[in-house]
């Protein structure tokens, strides 16, 4: 009996352990809200006016990746650029050393840009800001760093090579790669990468010349050019006098009839006897067609006494049909045949026959020529204008 009522509290205990826990973290819960709540709004600024809205923070320049907070001044983008150089990223220190330059011109930013181009390869103008930097006397920077500095040039110079164009003709154009970088004559020898490069000088009136040239790192390179002129295009000859007319002379001019000079220009050129010969021709397909069009009506008339007697004469009306309808067929074809013929006949006669050298033959038979040359006039080799005469 006490071991249960022991076990009994001990359940109470626990019991009422549990309720007190879960109670304490319900109060705290809800008293975390309020304590959030309660934070401190900050004072207003003196005289009652609010706070000074906080002072924007700097960006970088256009074109630049994006910097730490702060001014942008000439030291601060320096040790960026010098940061991002040890990082490997040459391209981004030189847009930073760029931008340096641009704040203030100093010869350290000078030597920073052509040791940025020198690891990128840009051995022209590597060349170019090193020798700018390196001409400062008085910096202490560049004294402190000049032989780094010349080693560095050195190494450059190596890269590259000198190309001494003679020759050609003042004002001429001097291109390598494309790109034009003087006229003869030069101020100094050009600068060109070692390798291979494309020369090309050109001037208006000349024929151009294009050479392939190899340079060789720390040596010259002696071109000679000789500009050819090119020939003047010759001018437009003028036009040839015309030659002077031949003389007019008059001449007999044959006879001329008046049908011809009024036809000249007519599509009527065939004979009168194509068109009778047509006519004939229409003529006799327009009898055939008759009497195969009767004697189809004679066969149809046989084929219906045919149909119309006992089955005997089933045979026959078969026979009559055929022969009627073959005889219809016939005609239709006829038919046909006959109604081109007479159309092309009548387009004969109304178009392309001229009966009027018919009429013409008949007339001068019978009472003469009806028109005699009057005068002519030769224009030329060829070539006669006659007048004609009519009676």
């Amino acid at each position: 009996m006490r071991t249960w009522s022991s076990r009994f509290a001990l359940s109470l205990r626990r019991r009422s352990s549990l309720l007190q826990l879960l109670a304490l973290g319900l109060l705290v819960t809800s008293a975390l809200p309020g304590l959030a709540v309660a934070q401190p709004r900050p004072l207003p600024a003196p005289g009652g006016a609010d706070p000074a809205p906080e002072a924007p923070q700097p960006t970088a320049a256009p074109g630049l990746p994006p910097t730490a907070s702060g001014p942008e001044t000439p030291e601060r983008l320096i040790a960026e650029g010098l940061g991002l150089r040890e990082r490997g990223q040459d391209l981004e220190a030189l847009a930073r050393f760029e931008r340096a330059y641009e704040l203030r011109a100093a010869p350290r930013t000078m030597a920073q840009r052509g040791l940025a181009e020198q690891a990128l390869g840009r051995w022209l103008d590597a060349e170019l800001h090193l020798e700018s930097a390196l001409a400062t006397k008085n910096d202490a920077w560049i004294k402190q760093h000049r032989r780094t500095l010349e080693t560095s040039l050195t190494s450059v110079r190596s890269r590259l090579g000198t190309i001494q164009v003679q020759g050609g003709q003042p004002g001429a154009e001097i291109r390598l790669e494309g790109k034009l970088v003087g006229r003869i004559p030069l101020a100094a020898p050009l600068r060109a990468i070692a390798g291979q490069v494309t020369l090309e000088v050109s001037l208006d009136g000349y024929y151009p010349v294009r050479r392939e040239v190899v340079v060789t790192g720390g040596s010259i390179s002696t071109e000679t050019i000789e500009l050819v002129a090119a020939p003047a295009p010759a001018p437009m000859a003028a036009p040839a006098g015309l030659p002077e007319p031949p003389p007019t002379q008059l001449v007999a001019a044959a006879p001329v009839s008046q049908s011809s000079a009024a036809d000249g220009g007519s599509l009527r050129r065939l004979p009168p006897w194509v068109f009778w010969t047509s006519l004939g021709a229409s003529a006799v397909l327009g009898g055939v067609t008759i009497w195969s069009g009767l004697n189809t009506v004679a066969l149809r008339d046989e084929y219906v006494a045919y149909s119309e007697r006992p089955r005997a004469e089933l045979a026959k009306a078969r026979l009559g049909y055929d022969r009627a309808y073959s005889a219809q067929s016939r005609t239709n074809v006829l038919l046909a045949s006959t109604l081109v013929v007479a159309a092309a006949t009548a387009l004969l006669g109304a178009v392309f026959v001229d009966f009027s050298a018919e009429s013409a033959e008949r007339a001068g038979s019978e009472h003469g020529p009806t028109a005699r040359p009057f005068a002519a006039v030769r224009l030329g080799e060829g070539a006669e204008l006659g007048l004609v005469q009519s009676f």
